[in-house]
């Protein structure tokens, strides 16, 4: 009963249609007939139901054949959309690199869609359509490997180094300054594939990329930069308006001379403002400065100016000082009597502020005389023994130390004169 029922011949006109394979054609009938017959060997028709059947079926043929008749003005249409789309993408002049990508791939999916592969065209027409939409899509995929290899010179959204031009427009650290000092020049634009040029207006020429300059002769300035891609070689060039104005510096560089442990320090340029030194300690504001020294040590001296564009210089220079005793000692003297010249000491006006030990020795070294009283002067005798010297050159070793501390040794020889 199921077997009858799956093939009955409702089922079977029914699987016919859905398969769109029941053709008009008389050999059809004969067929049709003997599927009929097959399915209900024993079965009576009256001439009714029969004439139904054949209704059906003829009603079923002509909707078959209408369905299965090509239409060829149909498929070209849809083909010929498609190659004038691909023409209006191929002539786009608004066309960059990522739209080609998309367009390529809607093509293909169009192409795939659109084309069956199982139909067999017959027609002429249909066939030069479909020639000219392989020729547009060949042209799409030439016009993408184009871009993707940067030969598509008609594409303005692509942007290369060959339509840019480096800026030249630079900023800078600094536009007044003073001689001697640096000022530092960075261009807007930074790059490893741009050249630059810097002319800084004196004579000097820089390739940096971020220059520094200093200026060591005041006046007014121009400053340019030149900046030139390594590639494309398109360059531009920039030139300030106004100029980078240098202020002179005054000199702090000084001399001094030495009186003693006196030194008298001396201003080579003149400068409206002047500040001396010593260490830390201010000693003089005006160009000359005179300073006497207490102690013997090391010890720094400094000169700073400044002028009236605030522009300023200074110079240090160390000093080793060694405090000088300013003890006079004669050279000869005669011990015969007569009141002139009869002694040898140093003066005691000039060793009041110190302490003393004076000593007087033979050529041989032997001691002679020796004393700390700066009031007790040497004879020409020698003190242990007694003896009289005879006339000659004899030596004294003078050590003074003053309320300081600083102690100074000298040593000198003196001629006895009989």
């Amino acid at each position: 009963m199921k077997k009858e029922e799956n093939n009955s011949f409702e089922n079977i006109i029914r699987d016919k249609i859905n398969n769109l394979d029941l053709p008009y054609n008389n050999e059809a009938w004969p067929q049709l007939e003997k599927d009929i017959s097959g399915i209900f060997p024993k079965a009576k028709f009256s001439s009714m139901k029969i004439a139904s059947i054949v209704t059906a079926i003829v009603i079923v043929s002509v909707v078959t054949y209408f369905i299965t008749k090509p239409d060829s003005n149909k498929q070209n249409s849809i083909v010929t959309a498609e190659v004038v789309e691909t023409a209006g993408a191929e002539n786009d002049t608004e066309l960059n690199a990522p739209n080609l990508i998309s367009t390529k791939e809607s093509k293909t999916v169009t192409t795939s869609t659109n084309i069956s592969p199982s139909k067999e065209i017959d027609n002429k027409g249909q066939e030069t359509t479909l020639k000219e939409h392989s020729d547009g899509k060949a042209k799409i995929e030439e016009k993408f490997a184009e871009v993707e290899r940067g030969e598509d010179t008609n594409n303005e959204n692509l942007i290369t180094e060959s339509n840019l031009i480096p800026s030249s427009r630079f900023s800078i650290s600094d536009l007044q300054v003073c001689t001697g000092q640096e000022i530092v020049f960075t261009p807007l634009e930074i790059s490893d594939s741009i050249n630059y040029v810097w002319d800084f207006g004196d004579g000097v020429v820089s390739n940096q990329r971020i220059a520094k300059h200093v200026y060591t002769v005041d006046g007014e300035y121009f400053v340019s930069l030149e900046t030139k891609y390594t590639e494309s070689k398109t360059s531009s060039y920039f030139i300030v308006d106004d100029p980078i104005i240098v202020f002179p510096t005054p000199s702090a560089d000084f001399s001094f001379e030495k009186e003693i442990n006196t030194y008298h320090f001396k201003l080579k340029q003149s400068c409206d403002n002047v500040v001396w030194k010593i260490n830390t300690e201010q000693i003089s504001t005006k160009l000359l400065a005179d300073y006497t020294f207490l102690k013997t040590g090391a010890y720094q001296v400094s000169c700073l100016t400044e002028n009236e564009y605030g522009c300023s210089d200074s110079k240090s220079e160390n000093l080793d000082v060694q405090i000088e005793h300013n003890i006079p000692m004669p050279n000869a003297f005669s011990p015969d009597g007569d009141g002139l010249n009869d002694v040898f000491g140093p003066p005691a006006e000039f060793c009041y502020d110190y302490t003393v030990s004076f000593k007087i020795f033979d050529k041989s070294g032997i001691l002679l005389f020796t004393t700390n009283d700066v009031n007790k002067k040497w004879d020409g005798a020698n003190h242990y023994s007694n003896k009289t010297m005879d006339s000659g050159v004899y030596i004294w070793i003078l050590v003074t130390k003053d309320k300081y501390g600083n102690v100074q040794s000298k040593k000198g020889t003196v001629n006895l004169i009989r």
